[in-house]
């Protein structure tokens, strides 16, 4: 059985953040709503299970949720550690985006695309303009001009399903240095422990 590394309480938000999204899209891939174990279960809301029969688990509203979970908390967290990763994921999306607009100045020459997604996201500034497509809407208060900055650009949903998988690669990545550096502190404790 593999063993779980000491994470530190940064890491832990994250992980339990990371895991339970990944939960909810498990649960959904593998038709738990239409298992046994879910038809039996008691509600302390039943109207929250006939809700769920209609929108299942993946909806709009767990796509903010998964989103929040993958983008916004590591963000604040870690992502500053990982620009080769970001880079990256910033690139697919300028590329598979479309109608987007820009008015901020920082965008002049660039378009931060994930500095706008986690913004929309943070502020529940996502929506669904139709059943293929995701929306994100990024807005920023009078500049020195005494302009508003708004940023909108849309994403397929199969382009939206790539960038989610593009972005586990940014915790991929962390996982993976994590797991390096508790490696090298075990080898630095032998080493000492040996002196």
């Amino acid at each position: 059985m593999p063993t779980i590394p000491t994470l530190n309480s940064d890491e832990q938000i994250v992980f339990q953040c990371y895991a339970t999204s990944w939960l909810l899209m498990d649960l959904e891939n593998n038709q738990f709503l239409q298992s046994e174990y879910y038809r039996d279960m008691t509600f302390a809301v039943p109207a929250v299970k006939s809700m769920l029969s209609t929108v299942g688990i993946t909806n709009q509203g767990c796509t903010l949720m998964i989103l929040y979970a993958l983008l916004v908390i590591p963000k604040e967290k870690f992502f500053e550690d990982h620009p080769a990763e970001i880079a990256a994921l910033n690139a697919f999306v300028a590329s598979n985006s479309r109608n987007t607009k820009s008015t901020y100045k920082s965008d002049s020459q660039a378009i931060d695309f994930i500095y706008h997604i986690r913004n929309a996201v943070a502020h529940a500034r996502i929506s669904f303009p139709s059943p293929e497509v995701i929306a994100f809407k990024d807005r920023k208060g009078k500049n020195r001009d005494g302009k508003v900055q708004e940023f909108y650009s849309e994403l397929t949903l199969p382009n939206f399903r790539d960038f989610v998988a593009r972005l586990q690669t940014v915790h991929i990545a962390r996982a993976n240095a994590r797991e390096k550096s508790i490696c090298r502190e075990k080898q630095e404790q032998t080493a000492s422990s040996n002196h």
